[in-house]
């Protein structure tokens, strides 16, 4: 069953103070984080109950495409935690598209299923973005720590998704420059410092469980990493974490990868492709 759409609706006439709260209760500036509660919320809701925006037609205004692809950017960071996003897209392209984790089956269910996501791993392959550098203070990797790099000319294989979007005659969203819809920024806010207040509060003794709340988008992630670093060694089990910010929701269960030291939801194999 489809995810329900939302169509896009300009923010209106907002005072400063009122902006500026909304962007950090949504972790970016609010044209690009207006929609990152509900990518979350898909993620565990039953799908007729699951919205999400609508994809922007050809001549769209330009905020609609920014509040469509921006939650993805976020999904892909901070739930998969992948920091080089057109080799996990890759891998998952070469995979056949496999739906068996919840962050999966949203991308096909929304991006891939209205035919935009060729285009956007496209925009991706032209520049092939690292985001490691954003994670610097936040993440040490192991020392097996290994990045997964795909089996064959990348060149080629975007020639033939190239190919395959112009056949299907969607339109290119992604036009005017290297990142038109600044994308490539956007996207950090979770990793911002912040100083708001968070808890960790550790479950039963003998549990690997804890949970972590924050009250705001801004600097969550970072905050994550912070207060996860005082969890005391648990040998070779990892800790599990569930993850709740008041202004976004509750975005899932989170484990630190002994291989790239990311904080991440879902199977570490799924993690580690985006790498």
């Amino acid at each position: 069953m489809r995810v329900r759409r939302l169509p896009f609706r300009p923010l209106g006439d907002l005072g400063e103070a009122e902006f500026d709260a909304a962007s950090e209760g949504c972790g970016s500036q609010l044209e690009w984080g207006q929609n990152t509660a509900l990518a979350f919320q898909a993620l565990w809701v039953p799908r007729p109950c699951a919205v999400m925006p609508a994809a922007p037609s050809p001549g769209a205004d330009h905020y609609a495409a920014i509040a469509y692809w921006a939650p993805l950017m976020h999904l892909m960071a901070f739930s998969l935690g992948w920091t080089r996003p057109f080799q996990g897209l890759r891998w998952w392209y070469d995979a056949g598209q496999p739906t068996d984790d919840p962050r999966l089956a949203l991308i096909a269910d929304v991006w891939a299923a209205d035919g935009q996501l060729d285009w956007f791993t496209l925009w991706l392959g032209g520049h092939d973005p690292d985001w490691r550098p954003w994670f610097d203070g936040v993440a040490e990797p192991g020392d097996n720590f290994v990045t997964h790099r795909p089996t064959s000319r990348a060149d080629g294989w975007l020639a033939a998704l190239r190919a395959a979007s112009e056949r299907s005659q969607s339109a290119e969203p992604l036009v005017g420059g290297s990142d038109p819809l600044h994308l490539g920024y956007h996207w950090a806010g979770p990793l911002q410092p912040s100083s708001q207040a968070c808890t960790l509060v550790h479950g039963p003794p003998g549990a690997a469980a804890a949970s972590f709340t924050a009250e705001v988008g801004q600097g969550w992630y970072r905050k994550l990493a912070e207060h996860g670093s005082t969890l005391p060694p648990i040998g070779e089990r990892s800790w599990h974490v569930e993850v709740v910010v008041r202004s976004l929701g509750y975005l899932g269960t989170y484990r630190r990868s002994r291989r790239t030291g990311l904080w991440f939801a879902g199977k570490h194999r799924f993690h580690e492709k985006g790498q």
